[in-house]
């Protein structure tokens, strides 16, 4: 008989690579096997309800075939995480899988990426990776799961399709021949995008706009010779409830 695993005080504890109980999301470089990162979400006490888990870190629907069914497929989210994690539902965490600095010339380098059907974090900086590697991971069953997305230091990246990652949040391009914002597709769910060391001259207004939810925008060491008007981004920025232009 499997030894039941104890519920956590709050679900911020780290439980390691084993959630979902046997399932270990791993993939192969250069013949060495990874392990994906798995932890209990930050900012969820074990009162919380599965509602305000949802809404913190948005569900996948790539979940459906693990035991017990989807990760929200539960008639009542107003269901607290400690009674969902008290039936064995131990799905509420954050996976993150590193793969930086490994020298890896293609996404068909990494062996298994495809069979992995949630990632919220990916780390792929310090790679050879270019713009037909971003093509194949916006194919990927996680593609619509990944909240972080570190590429910097891919410098073969002179686009980035954002429209196949809708809930991405935070995208780091630094280091990249991205040459022009407007390469970077709109986004409404992105709040922190890095694009310091590259080749942009030019920041307008009407580029920016294109991000009504930017918090953080890095754009050190370039040549910039152009900045934007800040009242007319601000005005622009005002219709961000509108959808994007």
């Amino acid at each position: 008989m499997k030894k039941e695993q104890p519920i956590p005080d709050d679900i911020s504890e780290t439980r390691g690579i084993h959630a979902f109980g046997d399932w270990c999301p791993s993939v192969t470089v250069g013949g060495k096997q990874i392990n994906a990162e798995v932890k209990w979400l930050s900012k969820l006490a074990r009162d919380a309800t599965l509602q305000e888990a949802l809404e913190l870190y948005p569900a996948n629907p790539h979940l459906e075939h693990a035991e017990g069914g989807g990760a929200w497929s539960m008639p009542c989210l107003d269901m607290t995480v400690g009674t969902y994690l008290m039936d064995g539902a131990d799905r509420v965490m954050r996976v993150t899988l590193n793969l930086r600095n490994l020298d890896i010339k293609s996404v068909d380098d990494i062996v298994g990426l495809g069979t992995i059907p949630r990632i919220d974090e990916l780390l792929l900086g310090g790679n050879y990776l270019g713009d037909d590697d971003i093509k194949a991971l916006a194919r990927m069953p996680f593609a619509d799961t990944v909240q972080i997305l570190d590429l910097s230091n891919n410098v073969e990246i002179t686009v980035f399709p954002t429209s196949a990652f809708p809930i991405l949040e935070v995208l780091y391009l630094g280091s990249t021949n991205i040459s022009d914002i407007s390469v970077v597709e709109p986004s409404l769910s992105l709040e922190w995008l890095e694009l310091n060391h590259t080749k942009i001259s030019i920041v307008d207004a009407a580029g920016l706009s294109r991000f009504p939810n930017l918090i953080r925008f890095d754009i050190a060491d370039n040549v910039i010779r152009e900045i934007p008007n800040i009242a007319s981004l601000e005005d622009l920025w005002k219709k961000k409830g509108q959808g994007l232009e």
